[in-house]
């Protein structure tokens, strides 16, 4: 899949010519890193992350565990699940 992906990129960057190419989904700092190294991408945009990780840049600047968001609590009425996750602590 991921090599798919790759190729998909790798044709869509060169049709686009000078137009930005932003992919989000499934991003991780690991992937996002390589992706942009490797010229497929301009942008990677990050989602979900931000819903458990309110430090998100920080948190990818320094290598920190990222926490993963409570999905079940989206769309529940309240606060929880979207201000109530604490920032990471070193």
């Amino acid at each position: 899949q991921e090599q798919a992906l790759r190729k998909l990129l790798k044709h869509s960057k060169a049709e686009l010519g000078d137009t930005a190419l932003i992919l989000v989904g499934d991003m991780t700092r690991e992937r996002a890193d390589a992706l942009l190294e490797e010229n497929l991408i301009d942008l990677a945009a990050f989602g979900q992350p931000f819903i458990g990780n309110p430090d998100l840049v920080a948190r990818l600047k320094n290598g920190w565990p990222l926490t993963t968001p409570d999905r079940d609590s989206y769309y529940g009425g309240d606060a929880h699940g979207y201000i109530d996750y604490a920032p990471y602590r070193a």
